[in-house]
């Protein structure tokens, strides 16, 4: 991560969430400074292989606002229903068809998506998906972040 900081630069705050409830021990980091936000988020084959990390600094100056957005994922939803039904007609005959259940259990109930974006000057978000288990969490982080863009300008 990101942590050399520049002159007069100090830390703000340092945040951890949980990017999915299915990976809950893997945390996208936030470290909000004086003059930029430091970013670092797991990155996952197929959303469920951890497979190294994305590094990302930006300058609070190009910043608008942080939005949070919390919507239902009708993919997501299909899915894991699909995976329900084909693991408990595979579990009947073989052991195979238990993992699969078990994803597609996972994914049902889990449809909810977070979703945690930086808007800059232009109006482009750069947007993260986080765990709608941490959405109290995000919106309180979203406050105060906000709270830091607006001091500045």
């Amino acid at each position: 991560m990101y942590d050399i900081l520049g002159a007069d630069e100090h830390v703000i705050m340092e945040k951890q969430f949980a990017p999915d409830i299915c990976l809950f021990w893997l945390k996208a980091k936030y470290k909000p400074t004086s003059k930029r936000i430091i970013h670092s988020a797991p990155n996952t084959i197929l959303g469920l292989i951890p497979s190294g990390r994305r590094e990302r600094s930006l300058p609070l100056n190009n910043i608008s606002s942080v939005m949070t957005t919390y919507e239902f994922d009708v993919g997501r939803f299909a899915v894991g229903c699909f995976l329900l039904i084909v693991g408990l007609a595979v579990a009947a005959s073989n052991l195979i068809g238990l993992p699969v259940f078990v994803v597609g259990f996972i994914l049902t109930l889990s449809p909810n998506r977070t979703s945690f974006a930086f808007v800059n000057n232009a109006g482009q978000p750069t947007t993260d998906t986080i765990s709608n288990l941490e959405l109290g969490n995000i919106r309180d982080f979203a406050a105060e972040v906000n709270k830091v863009i607006v001091d500045l300008k």
